[in-house]
């Protein structure tokens, strides 16, 4: 039997995926309408919350994802796909619909994938498998969403904005929080040659949503503000920054006593739109399964829907250029 704490765990631990039908209750609703009986309903929705690897959505107007996942040095890493190999798709009784052998490392390349989120309907669920680097099968959960194609686009530009945080009565908690805080986020940063050698790095995060964009002296004098500092000795050097919670991001640079502010440049890597920058020098960086940066980037005019794979890259692995 569904009950509260079901919503809960679609309401925070799968915030995209509820909401792209608009809410939690809305996509039980999808769901039931393309299932038999409450039985067949909650054994869906019990493997949604219950798959151990990505729960994507595909729909019309988001027909494509990388299958190739790559560390921070443009290797392939363990779960990404392996490119000579096909990719299978089956329906939720794991009955096999289709092979695809020519997919570049890319779902929804192939007329057979465009086929399959057209001609279905919304709320029905497949699952993608594919050949890792470790000899195993990784296999996707993917839930269809052909709103749009009946006259009610749950994804429209503006919806993502009017959805407010949800707040448990009883507790005041916000559960709209991210339900995963990855421990091996990593961004690596390369001092040019135009940070000398007893240079002083200094990274500044506060921990915020993006509601409100600072300017960076907004960021250095707030109290709830946390300073990490890196000696600077040799030109070129690399710095490993590990950003445990989503918030703003300062860089400053002290040479003979004068600070002065860095500009991060050439970023890269996995999870690039958990990066964004807001102003000259001040970037949000968003640290597990969120939407935060939907809204700020919207905010921004950057983008009028979700980036691609946002809600996928729950690890950031990042690598960019310090330049004053």
């Amino acid at each position: 039997m569904l009950d509260r704490s079901h919503i809960l765990e679609l309401r925070s631990k799968f915030y995209y995926v509820s909401h792209s039908f608009g809410s939690p209750e809305d996509l039980i609703q999808t769901v039931a309408d393309d299932s038999n009986d409450q039985e067949e309903v909650e054994l869906k929705i019990h493997q949604i919350l219950s798959h151990p690897d990505h729960v994507r959505v595909i729909s019309p107007w988001d027909t494509r994802f990388d299958l190739i996942e790559e560390n921070v040095y443009g290797v392939p890493n363990e779960k990404s796909i392996v490119i000579e190999s096909p990719y299978q798709v089956f329906d939720f009784n794991r009955c096999l619909l289709y092979t695809v052998s020519q997919h570049e490392g890319t779902w929804g390349n192939s007329p057979l994938d465009k086929l399959l989120m057209l001609q279905s309907p919304s709320g029905r669920i497949f699952y993608l498998q594919h050949a890792t680097f470790t000899d195993t099968k990784r296999t996707l959960l993917l839930i269809v969403n052909n709103l749009a194609l009946t006259g009610g686009n749950a994804l429209a530009d503006n919806d993502l904005l009017k959805t407010p945080p949800f707040t448990d009565a009883t507790s005041g908690s916000n559960l709209n929080k991210p339900a995963i805080e990855p421990q091996d986020n990593i961004i690596l940063l390369n001092t040019s040659r135009t940070l000398p050698r007893n240079s002083f790095i200094t990274i500044y995060h506060l921990k915020s949503s993006p509601s409100v964009i600072p300017i960076y002296l907004d960021v250095i004098n707030n109290p709830e503000t946390t300073s990490y500092g890196y000696p600077i000795t040799s030109i070129g050097e690399r710095l490993s920054y590990f950003p445990s919670a989503s918030g703003w991001v300062y860089i400053q640079v002290r040479i003979e006593n004068i600070n002065a502010p860095v500009s991060i440049e050439d970023i890269k890597g996995n999870g690039v739109d958990r990066f964004v920058q807001a102003n000259q020098f001040v970037y949000y960086v968003a640290v597990g399964d969120e939407m935060d940066t939907v809204m700020l980037r919207q905010k921004l005019g950057l983008v009028t829907r979700r980036p691609p794979d946002f809600s996928q890259r729950d690890v950031i692995q990042l690598e960019a250029n310090l330049s004053t």
